[in-house]
């Protein structure tokens, strides 16, 4: 959880104490413009900065303490701000920040833009109040570089799962680049390198905040059914509902009926918001047409947090599994080229996000079952019926490695708590990870692989594994992976025919971002909502504070 800052939480308080500042936070010798009274003050400022956290008085707590000490520590207590266009330029990209969905006043808007003020009508005069000024900016630049570059929070306190290292980048030596910058914003913008799936999504904001503007969009009242060829009374509100978002691309002359016009309105409506694309407008339909804009406002600016901490910049192939949206994407330089459908984790046994790098693909895999599965699980299953392993191709092993046979086993005498042994699921056509597995080191043992399941793939919501990602065209993906090895669809066919296990390792193994992203905006620049599965978003947008745009 990010901290508020105090100016936040304070603000009058603050301001107040900004202008005691030269009486309180000095001493009486350290006054006046010159250079070197200024950098002695600057010093001054440095060292309460380390030893407290805090710039000049109690209750103004650093946002970015250590990236703010090693600026002007190597730049022996130099001054940063002495472009009055600069500062200005600060401000602006401040106030920019609410276009990624982020917060001004977070940044300390209005005490800097206060401290402007007074300095311009003559009341900040002394090297003090000069010092204190040029680390507030610093600070706050620090603090918006970071925020714009990493995000706003540390996932792993909001998703259960591990934050992926920075990338390097040492914010001491970008934030005095950027502040000595003729145009910050635009500098800003060079050193993020926004890729298009962020940029569309920030488009996407404003165009949902200028809907809540506007009076946001009508709610559908509930009622049966509505299916093609029915009148129905809550026709005019529908067309309203859809018209506001762009699903029916104009008014209809006469709404008397449900017509084939509105169905295909309402179908693109809900592939669009992770529903079943029937056309009809049922209970389902009715609560995502219902969802406020600024809920959806909200979870765009969530879903460009996400973004900020992991995006596709890298160039050739990247994998990417969203798994809000139950997909898998196959990118090169950053632009899709090829989509499926995934089955992901079940609410109890989540699928959790990760990057890593997929290394090598096992053809005709065995699996071997994971102890929670086999003992909590499988077992009744065995229990009940005396078939089932082998029905299901299952070795069973002991803790010395040994084949055991099944029919020796009183398996009634085994519970969760005492299973000394491990089943393994030969490969062939029941086996669970189906004809092909694709492997990436990750600390929670997840995988993407084939399945004999295909009935699975069907639904819209498709979270019904123990946490591992079941691919519906895994030998379509194969090839893509391994074509410039040499391998196609023919040549994985005849060795899959074999039924011998194959593991081919990727000559360049293939960076792989496994996310979670409840809103994204495709190519054609329709946004899609997805149904918060995991409920993660709410806890996301906790972190990074309400929707509150400056004036």
């Amino acid at each position: 959880m990010v901290d508020i800052p105090q100016t936040s939480r304070h603000p009058f308080k603050v301001l107040w104490r900004l202008a005691l500042l030269t009486m309180l936070a000095f001493p009486a010798g350290v006054s006046g413009q010159g250079d070197a009274a200024i950098s002695e003050a600057m010093r001054v400022e440095v060292e309460l900065l380390q030893r407290s956290g805090q710039l000049g008085f109690e209750n103004i707590t650093a946002l970015e303490p250590d990236t703010v000490a090693s600026i002007y520590l190597a730049n022996q207590f130099s001054r940063l701000w002495t472009d009055n266009s600069r500062i200005a330029g600060l401000v602006r990209a401040i106030r920019a920040s609410e276009y990624d969905g982020l917060t001004p006043a977070d940044y300390r808007l209005e005490l800097i833009e206060t401290a402007i003020r007074s300095r311009d009508e003559g009341r900040s005069t002394a090297a003090n109040e000069t010092a204190m000024f040029d680390l507030l900016l610093t600070d706050s630049l620090s603090r918006l570089y970071h925020d714009l570059r990493f995000g706003r929070l540390d996932h792993s306190s909001v998703t259960g799962t591990r934050r992926s290292p920075p990338d390097g980048t040492d914010a001491a030596v970008v934030v005095p680049r950027l502040a000595e910058s003729a145009s910050l914003t635009l500098s800003l913008a060079s050193e993020l390198a926004r890729n298009p799936e962020y940029q569309n999504l920030r488009t996407a904001l404003q165009a949902y905040r200028q809907i809540a503007t506007d009076g946001g969009w009508p709610g559908v009242a509930e009622g049966s059914t509505l299916e093609t060829g029915r009148a129905d009374p809550r026709l005019a509100v529908l067309v309203q509902r859809l018209l506001a978002t762009g699903d029916l691309d104009s008014r209809p002359e006469t709404i008397d009926e449900y017509d084939a016009n509105l169905q295909a309105a309402v179908r693109r409506f809900q592939s669009r918001h992770g529903l079943q694309p029937d056309g009809l407008v049922g209970p389902a339909t009715l609560r995502a047409m219902n969802v406020p804009v600024e809920d959806r406002v909200d979870q765009i600016r969530v879903n460009l947090e996400r973004l900020r901490r992991a995006s596709l910049t890298g160039q050739g192939h990247t994998v990417l599994v969203n798994i809000a949206a139950f997909e898998l994407g196959l990118y090169r330089n950053g632009v899709i080229t090829w989509t499926t459908r995934i089955v992901a984790g079940e609410r109890e046994t989540e699928t959790p996000e990760l990057q890593s790098a997929v290394e090598y693909v096992v053809l005709n895999p065995t699996w071997t079952v994971p102890r929670s599965i086999a003992a909590e699980e499988l077992l009744e299953t065995i229990q009940q019926d005396s078939w089932f392993l082998s029905r299901g191709g299952y070795d069973v092993v002991d803790a010395a490695g040994r084949l055991v046979d099944p029919a020796g086993i009183d398996w009634q005498q085994l519970s969760p708590q005492n299973f000394p042994f491990t089943l393994v699921q030969r490969a062939g056509p029941v086996n669970e990870l189906g004809q092909i597995k694709f492997m990436f080191p990750n600390e929670f043992g997840v995988s993407v692989h084939d399945t004999p399941n295909r009935h699975l793939f069907e639904t819209a919501a498709r979270h019904f594994s123990h946490g591992c990602i079941r691919v519906d065209e895994p030998l379509e993906l194969a090839a893509r992976l391994l074509d410039s090895q040499g391998w196609t669809r023919e040549r994985l066919d005849e060795e899959l025919a074999t039924g011998e296990t194959q593991t081919v390792f990727l000559a360049d193994p293939v960076p792989i971002l496994v996310v979670y992203r409840t809103a994204i905006v495709n190519a054609a620049g329709w946004i899609s909502f997805y149904p918060d599965i995991y409920e993660r978003d709410a806890a996301v947008l906790a972190a990074i504070g309400p929707d509150r745009r400056t004036p």
